[in-house]
């Protein structure tokens, strides 16, 4: 009996130096193996071509309020199910929460001039009070 818990202990005590050994050799090294200068790599440098100018989009217009009953602008088309981009003057593109105006959006294209309201939802969106194409 006594040889067979003796058996059962060094066999435990194996496994659990064999296993404390496989993880320590997982761990990594606190800093890069220095075994000598590094081979050198030669690649060649890939083709660059002139480089593209950086673009800098001009701010917004201050006249683009936080909300408004009557603005004007040309529908660049939906984002998602419940947003729109409406291009309000050349340099300002406005995204709008369409929650209230769905029905509304029908018919509409890419490009359609319109005549719109909108003003800010309690997240800071702008929504769409209502929207409709100008003839």
């Amino acid at each position: 009996m006594k040889k067979s818990l003796n058996l059962k202990l060094i066999t435990m005590t194996a496994l659990v130096a064999v296993l404390i050994g496989a993880l320590g050799g997982c761990a990594k090294p606190d800093g890069p193996a220095v075994s000598g200068p590094a081979p050198e790599v030669s690649t060649p440098a890939p083709e660059v071509s002139t480089p593209a100018p950086e673009v800098t989009l001009p701010a917004p217009s201050a006249k683009i309020a936080d909300q408004a009953a009557d603005a004007e602008g040309v529908y660049n088309g939906q984002i998602d199910n419940n947003s729109i981009e409406i291009q309000m003057s050349p340099t300002d593109i406005v995204a709008f929460r369409t929650t209230e105006v769905q029905d509304q959006l029908e018919g509409l294209e890419d490009g359609d001039r319109v005549k719109f309201g909108y003003k800010p939802n309690a997240d800071g969106q702008l929504v769409l009070t209502f929207i409709e194409k100008q003839e």
